[in-house]
């Protein structure tokens, strides 16, 4: 049903006027965060020689990532 937080970020706007934009901010650094997340996973698999690094569980190189 819900998935695992693997990470979490606070950021203080005070020119947000609504809490639709305040929704569409968030939303936009979430995708942001995942893309870097993807990026860092993709890159250490191949530096690595994997090439499943898109199938399962997180590799354990994505824990320690995570951990930092």
């Amino acid at each position: 049903m819900w998935g695992e937080i693997v990470a979490s970020k606070t950021i203080i706007h005070s020119e947000i006027l609504s809490p639709f934009a305040m929704e569409a901010h968030a939303r936009l650094q979430a995708i942001q965060l995942d893309n870097k997340y993807a990026h860092f996973l993709t890159k250490e698999a191949l530096r690595k020689g994997e090439g499943h690094y898109l199938l399962g569980t997180n590799p354990s190189h994505a824990h320690q990532e995570r951990e930092r």
